[in-house]
């Protein structure tokens, strides 16, 4: 259910727990009449002129609450467009919550998850986009998140998006002029300089789709799964890559019988490391376990490492393991490459020449900053700009794909020579698409699907 609009709202800003600041937000139309209800300046004729602080002390009836600083902004110029006012107090969880009442017994009502965001977006002041990039901000993990989540703060993305519908309008307000005004003499577009215009669309909104995935793992960062049979390093990569001794290391099979999961962060993308139990066909109830657990998390790895030992002649296990992950999201990790090579291990991997390996040695940590730049270029698989444009939200990619579906169907239509109405149709279905992706807030339940998991003050 949608927030009441008309009510002013008030909500505290800054993290929970114990600080030297902490804000506490109202906005709405009786932000400033409340604020001069429970804020007593150290001057007494002060005037609230916008984008100032005043110093002074807030008071609940004759009770001291807080010395604070206080900024009125006065609308538009505020992060919602209404009038907003900020009470910065020391960031004492107690006190900030005094302060919060107190605005409240003044007549704020306490907000909603992202309804400060929400507001924004109604008042003009940002796009659904933008919204969302608000929330990627304070979530991001690493530093190649902050930066797309910047960006699309920034509005990158949605100006590509709104140079893209505003190309389609032109193209559909010609069409439809054609349509309308047959009888007049308007300069026609041949088919061929339409169809163009149409396919560079197509072609600029299918090369944001595809970077659909790399944002998600800049975002959310990315899934290396280490696998092999038991006894050929794995739980000493895991170290290595670490560090330290994370995981048990010994000379008997099967030592691993879970996953163990640790992330480190390397040139600004979290990985996460899965070591698993050694594959192999066993009858202990125990390792069976620990080899069914080492394929479930093979099925959602980004990445596989499967480890080999390339001291020993390929086992049958081996080969089989090498046949299952053959694909270009495995790398062959050859390890123990401080001892001889056996004679026949290059000799049975020839069947895979295309499947990227490395020699190494986790015990002595030989190899390891090789592979792990091998790993980022196989996950980020291109040279990152700063000006890429990366899709976030599965939202965002559901309406691109939409839009697609419609400019497709046009371009189909061009080719049939169907009559200009047919292709209009089309046309409008994506440009729709596209506006819902920056944020025509038609829907009541858009307020549920996006801001509802906003934290509170933002």
């Amino acid at each position: 259910m949608l927030p009441n609009l008309k009510d002013t709202i008030a909500a505290i800003a800054t993290p929970s727990g114990q600080g030297a600041v902490g804000i506490v937000r109202l906005s709405g139309p009786e932000s400033l009449p409340i604020a001069r209800k429970i804020f007593r300046p150290q001057r007494k004729e002060v005037v609230f002129e916008s984008h100032k602080m005043i110093y002074g002390k807030i008071y609940d009836d004759m009770r001291l609450i807080d010395e604070v600083l206080v900024c009125y902004m006065a609308p538009p110029n505020s992060f919602t467009g209404e009038a907003v006012v900020e009470i910065f107090g020391h960031g004492g969880t107690f006190v900030m919550s005094q302060l919060l009442a107190v605005a409240l017994k003044g007549g704020a009502r306490l907000a909603c998850p992202g309804e400060f965001s929400y507001r924004a977006v109604l008042y003009g002041k940002i796009d659904l986009t933008q919204a969302e990039a608000i929330a990627d901000v304070i979530e991001a993990k690493n530093n190649q998140a902050l930066s797309v989540a910047q960006n699309n703060l920034n509005g990158l993305f949605s100006k590509e998006v709104k140079a893209l519908r505003e190309k389609l309008v032109e193209m559909l307000a010609h069409m439809e002029a054609e349509i309308d005004f047959s009888t007049e003499e308007i300069e026609e577009e041949t088919l061929s300089v339409r169809k163009q215009k149409l396919s560079e669309i197509v072609k600029r909104i299918s090369d944001m789709l595809k970077a659909y995935q790399l944002g998600q793992r800049l975002y959310h960062g990315v899934t290396v799964v280490i696998c092999g049979r038991p006894n050929v390093g794995k739980s000493s990569l895991l170290n290595a890559i670490l560090k330290r001794d994370r995981a048990i290391v010994s000379d008997c099979p099967g030592t691993t019988r879970d996953t163990l999961e640790e992330t480190i962060h390397y040139r600004g993308i979290s990985v996460s490391f899965i070591d698993t139990a050694g594959i192999r066909e066993t009858h202990s109830k125990l390792e069976q376990i620990g080899v069914s657990l080492a394929y479930e998390k093979l099925k959602y790895a980004d990445l596989k490492l499967l480890v080999l030992d390339s001291s020993q002649s390929l086992t049958q296990e081996d080969l089989r393991l090498c046949e299952e992950m053959a694909s270009p999201q495995t790398i062959f990790v050859q390890n123990k490459s401080d001892l001889n090579q056996h004679s026949l291990f290059q000799v049975a991997l020839k069947p895979f020449s295309s499947i990227k390996r490395i020699p190494i040695c986790a015990l002595k940590r030989e190899g390891i900053d090789t592979l792990l730049n091998m790993i980022y270029e196989q996950i980020i698989e291109k040279e990152l700009e700063t000006d890429t444009i990366f899709l976030m939200k599965e939202r965002h990619r559901l309406g691109l794909e939409q839009a697609i579906q419609s400019l497709s169907a046009c371009e189909k239509g061009m080719e049939a020579h169907l009559s200009m109405e047919f292709l209009t149709v089309d046309l409008k279905k994506a440009i729709e698409s596209l506006e819902t992706v920056v944020g025509r807030v038609t829907e009541e339940d858009i307020y549920d699907k996006i801001f509802s998991t906003f934290c509170i003050g933002k």
